[in-house]
């Protein structure tokens, strides 16, 4: 089963990689976090704050626990941010998440990662504009681009598509959860 420590741990509020690393430096690791009395993890880490209540950390594993089924049911990858699977272009992010939630096979860490976004409204021009784009980045590189975008209409689905015609793989960053597509036509 998936560790629903960390899905827990990345899932505290308002915290970053230095404070995550900071809070397991001090606990050793997140089962701890969870499983100490708030008064002793206060005292370990020096201060008082929200994240040590033990209701709260309690709700939180709650919600882990049924995650870490949610996930494994659905053969969901889970890339934490201190495992060495974790997005190396992440690590260099201070707001980069803590955990990403994945599905289907891509090197992330490929020699090029292109992110292409845009409008939701594109013109023709736009959308040719993205394909032509695509097409030279596949013919003119030494390795295979990944491209990256969202999954919302315009731009974004239009880069996977041109991605998909000429055989490169595709990474789709939802806003939400991946228990749900949105649009749906986009699955």
């Amino acid at each position: 089963m998936t560790d629903p420590y960390l899905i827990a741990f990345a899932s505290l509020r308002s915290i970053n990689r230095r404070l995550a690393e900071e809070i397991l430096s001090r606990t050793g690791d997140e089962a701890t976090f969870f499983t100490l009395p708030k008064s002793k993890l206060s005292a370990i880490m020096g201060c008082s704050n929200r994240l040590f209540d033990s209701d709260y950390r309690a709700e939180l594993m709650q919600r882990a626990l049924n995650e870490a089924r949610f996930i494994d049911e659905n053969r969901i990858h889970t890339l934490y941010f201190r495992n060495s699977d974790y997005p190396s272009r992440l690590t260099e992010c201070d707001d980069a998440p803590l955990m990403l939630y994945t599905l289907g096979e891509c090197d992330i860490n490929a020699r090029h990662m292109i992110s292409i976004v845009g409008t939701r409204h594109a013109t023709p021009y736009g959308i040719d504009f993205v394909t032509r784009l695509i097409d030279d980045l596949a013919a003119k590189l030494d390795s295979p681009p990944v491209i990256v975008s969202g999954l919302a209409y315009g731009i974004d689905i239009a880069a996977h598509r041109a991605a998909m015609n000429v055989g490169l793989p595709t990474v789709a960053v939802l806003a939400h959860g991946l228990n749900t597509i949105y649009p749906a036509a986009h699955s």
